[in-house]
């Protein structure tokens, strides 16, 4: 896991176009920060990079934007308001992740979801999915 730190808004926009540009099918970015700290900055320029020409927006209030049209679609989670793996798994987190595009996950300091989102499933026999180390 790395991190990094910004300086300013037009720093965050280049850090987030240079990650789209090594985006694959499938990729998971957690990004961790206050609130204002530049999370949605980074993922303007990630979209930018993935040719995609949607304005980009906090989903603080609508939990997941989603953004077509480029390379790979982008998904955009906030789990401010998620309590738990079986939330997300109410708005269905498993078939974002399955979709072939990239998933941004903002976590916030303190909420049970911080944890590293990278691939937190596990199949059980049924076929359906069920949160994996959270």
């Amino acid at each position: 896991m790395a991190t990094t730190i910004s300086h300013d808004p037009a720093e965050t926009l280049e850090l987030g176009r240079g990650e789209g540009e090594r985006c694959r099918a499938g990729d998971v970015i957690a990004l961790c920060g206050d609130l204002g700290a530049g999370k949605t900055q980074f993922v303007k320029g990630l979209a930018a990079a993935l040719r995609t020409d949607a304005e980009v927006t906090s989903p603080t209030f609508t939990l997941i934007h989603e953004y077509a049209g480029g390379t790979l679609p982008v998904y955009h989670f906030d789990f401010y308001r998620i309590g738990s793996a079986a939330e997300a798994l109410a708005l269905g987190l498993d078939e974002y992740l399955d979709d072939g595009g990239v998933s941004v996950m903002t976590p916030i300091p303190g909420n049970r979801m911080r944890r590293r989102p990278h691939r937190p499933w596990r199949r059980k026999k049924a076929g359906r999915r069920s949160p994996g180390n959270w």
